[in-house]
């Protein structure tokens, strides 16, 4: 919503660059409380009265006022000789336009973003893929290999009456290819929650693995055991595996900076 609103009203979108900017915060927030109210009308109930209070917006601008301190358009301010984390806000299969439509989000989530920041700054990025040792999808939208028998020992994720439930399943090989694909090349997989269930994996699709929002919600994903799956996603995708994490600690990351943890050969 935010995005659609954004597209539609560009002048009304709030930016970065402007959360330490009390009155230019209030003016737009006006405008945008004003157009929410005429849009909910009615129906918004308990919550269209707490949009009409001036309070909110001082609360609000108040609390944003402490991350504009955290934000520069200063590229100097960014690399200060440590290392810099560029980190997607989605996975690729929520892309907008490389994800199964309309289950997506409004926003690109290759490393497209981050390598313009990259470039901005004169430095290479190593560019490394995160992916879980099960399959995830929060709310609705196409999942071949789902599995309601398959649940991580922990997830932060929980259902709620927006998205919807959380649901898990098997690895699938096809849709991590599909989704390196769509990124390009890449340095590396990380591959996170071994500690959860990993002895099987979909090595493919019974269909032709062309990947689409049909296919998908089509496919029949053959699965198989394994008893390495890190080390079995690596030769498979052909991708080296730069690190490994077994918890939700920094001690449960087995990582190798340098080198691969599974090295492959690529053709």
């Amino acid at each position: 919503e935010t995005v659609l609103d954004a597209r539609a009203w560009p002048l009304d979108a709030i930016r970065a660059r402007e959360l330490g900017d009390p009155d230019a915060l209030r003016e737009k927030l006006l405008r945008v409380r004003a157009r929410k109210q005429e849009e909910l009308g009615e129906v918004a109930g308990d919550e269209g009265e707490i949009l009409r209070r001036d309070e909110v917006l001082d609360r609000w601008i108040a609390a944003v006022g402490g991350v504009a301190a955290l934000v520069t358009d200063d590229p100097a301010a960014w690399v200060n000789g440590e290392t810099s984390i560029f980190e997607g806000a989605q996975g690729v299969l929520l892309d907008e336009f490389a994800g199964f439509a309309p289950h997506v989000t409004h926003a690109c989530t290759t490393f497209a973003p981050a390598e313009r920041l990259a470039a901005k700054l004169g430095i290479r990025a190593r560019r490394l893929g995160v992916l879980r040792a099960h399959a995830v999808r929060h709310g609705a939208g196409p999942f071949p290999t789902e599995d309601p028998r398959i649940r991580p020992r922990s997830d932060h994720n929980a259902q709620n009456e927006w998205q919807g439930a959380v649901r898990y399943g098997a690895f699938d090989a096809v849709l991590a290819r599909y989704a390196l694909d769509v990124t390009g090349p890449i340095d590396g997989l990380v591959l996170t929650h071994l500690d959860g269930p990993t002895d099987t994996w979909a090595t493919g699709w019974e269909s032709d693995p062309a990947v689409s929002f049909e296919s998908a919600a089509a496919a029949r994903p053959i699965l198989a055991a394994t008893s390495d799956l890190a080390r079995d996603v690596s030769l498979l995708l052909q991708t080296p595996i730069f690190a490994t994490s077994t918890g939700p600690r920094a001690s449960d990351m087995q990582w190798a900076p340098g080198r691969c943890v599974h090295e492959v050969e690529v053709p």
